[in-house]
């Protein structure tokens, strides 16, 4: 069995309380190591403080957003490499280009499958390997 250092470790920057503790369960199960973020602000202060291997990310959150995350995230060269994916409800293509364009890795839109979100982690984290 994996000791808790040698999981991976993602960050769920999610406003929903029900989607956030749904993620981190599900990813959890799947012996990933989660730190779970209400808001963008707590988001970017946990990723600098113990910089995760993958972000999983909302779009639309109150205050700082998924892009002002990004923003802020990829300026800092502590968290500037690590894997961001969008989750969004949104999937108007000039949404997607305007994250991929700030540096995005991907996005994945809600609803998703559990096999889905699985696939897009995976994915990221394998190109770290």
């Amino acid at each position: 069995m994996n000791h808790s250092m040698d999981k991976q470790h993602l960050l769920i920057i999610e406003d929903c309380k029900e989607v956030r503790e749904n993620l981190a369960e599900t990813l959890e199960f799947f012996d990933y190591r989660i730190t779970a973020a209400a808001n963008g602000r707590e988001g970017v202060k946990a990723c600098i403080s113990l910089p995760p291997d993958l972000i999983l990310c909302d779009v639309k959150m109150a205050g700082l957003d998924g892009y002002c995350v990004l923003k802020l995230l990829t300026k800092n060269e502590r968290t500037a490499h690590i894997p961001f994916i969008f989750i969004t409800a949104k999937t108007e293509p000039e949404e997607i280009s305007r994250g991929m364009d700030l540096g995005a890795d991907g996005y994945i839109t809600k609803p998703f499958s559990k096999n889905e979100l699985l696939r897009v982690i995976r994915t990221h984290l394998s190109l770290l390997v």
